[in-house]
């Protein structure tokens, strides 16, 4: 997604105040999490594997790390797939 946020953006962001990209991930996990459960996908509910934002931000601040060149879009749908993984 052109113009979007990246990984190295991601990973360069102040912490410690709200951010936009921050309310992007959480936004596009809900979508994500609405879009499965109306397909009749299971597991149901992945994102009831996270007890907080601060996880999903941090699994993605580790991920970017590592993947600075992806773009975060990216990045969300892998955390998506590892929370469903971890109902399985």
């Amino acid at each position: 997604m052109f113009g979007g946020y990246d990984c190295g953006q991601w990973a360069s962001r102040p912490r410690g105040r709200s951010h936009p990209a921050e309310s992007w991930v959480l936004g596009y996990l809900s979508g994500l999490n609405v879009a499965h459960d109306r397909a009749g996908m299971s597991p149901l509910d992945p994102l009831s594997s996270l007890n907080s934002a601060a996880q999903a931000f941090l699994w993605l601040d580790n991920f970017c790390q590592a993947n600075p060149l992806r773009q975060l879009d990216g990045a969300t749908n892998e955390l998506f797939a590892e929370l469903k993984a971890k109902q399985r």
